[in-house]
C-alpha cells in the first residue's frame, strides 16, 4: 500500500528546485539610505559662511600719513582716507598723544574750491592758466561721513593739523593717530612720517 509521499518526505508538496525558488521569492525592497551627518554640516557651515560674505563693512580708516613742517615749531599735516560703514556718521576729532592739539582743516581757493597746491598761492580750480588765486584754510568742525563713502583727506584739501607736536617724532618713523565720529566710536590708527620735502605715500 502506498504512503503517499513524495521522496524527500513531504506529503502533498512537489519537489521545487532551487532555481524555482529564488524566482518565485518576493523582490526585497532597497533600504533608504541616510545622507551623512558630515555632509549636513558641511552645507550648513557653507550657508553661514555665504551669509557673512554678505555684512556690509564696517567704518575704518587707511592711508594715514603726517608731513613734517619745514619751519620747526609749525603744525604738522595728516592726510588719511575714511571708509564709510553701513551707516552715515561724523568724524569729529583726529588727535595724537604726541601733539598738544589739532584741528580739522580744509585748504580753499579764492573761487571756493579745494586747491590743488595745498597751502599758498595756487591756482584757481577751471581758471585760466596762469591765472593765480590765494587760497586760505577753512575750519572744519566736522566732517560729514556717508555710509559706503570714500572720504580722502589730501594735500591740496581737507587735512588736520597738529600743534606742538613733540620732538620724539622724526621723519621715517611712525605715530598713532585717535580719529574720534559723532556716534563715539574711535578708531586707532597708525601713521607713517614724512619729511617736509617727501613725496606723498604711492607716489
Amino acid at each position: 500500500m502506498g504512503s503517499g509521499l513524495s521522496q524527500d518526505g513531504a506529503e502533498g508538496r512537489p519537489d521545487l528546485s532551487h532555481s524555482e525558488r529564488n524566482r518565485r521569492a518576493p523582490p526585497v525592497a532597497p533600504m533608504n539610505r541616510r545622507r551623512p551627518l558630515s555632509a549636513i554640516a558641511v552645507l550648513l557651515a557653507a550657508s553661514l559662511a555665504t551669509a557673512g560674505c554678505s555684512k556690509p563693512k564696517q567704518l575704518y580708516v587707511d592711508r594715514a600719513w603726517v608731513r613734517l613742517p619745514g619751519v620747526a615749531h609749525q603744525p604738522a599735516a595728516v592726510y588719511f582716507t575714511v571708509h564709510g560703514g553701513p551707516v552715515a556718521t561724523t568724524l569729529i576729532d583726529v588727535s595724537s598723544d604726541v601733539a598738544i592739539r589739532s584741528e580739522m582743516h580744509e585748504t580753499m581757493t579764492s573761487a571756493g574750491t579745494s586747491a590743488g597746491t595745498g597751502t599758498g598761492t595756487g591756482t584757481a580750480g577751471g581758471g585760466r592758466p596762469g591765472t593765480a588765486a590765494m587760497t586760505r584754510m577753512t575750519p572744519l568742525q566736522t566732517v560729514a561721513i556717508p555710509a559706503a563713502s570714500l572720504d580722502a583727506f589730501a594735500p591740496g584739501g581737507r587735512h588736520v593739523m597738529l600743534f606742538g607736536l613733540a620732538r620724539s617724532v622724526k621723519r621715517g618713523g611712525t605715530m598713532a593717530l585717535t580719529f574720534t565720529f559723532g556716534d563715539g566710536e574711535r578708531i586707532l590708527q597708525t601713521a607713517s612720517v614724512l619729511g617736509a620735502g617727501d613725496p606723498p605715500p604711492g607716489d
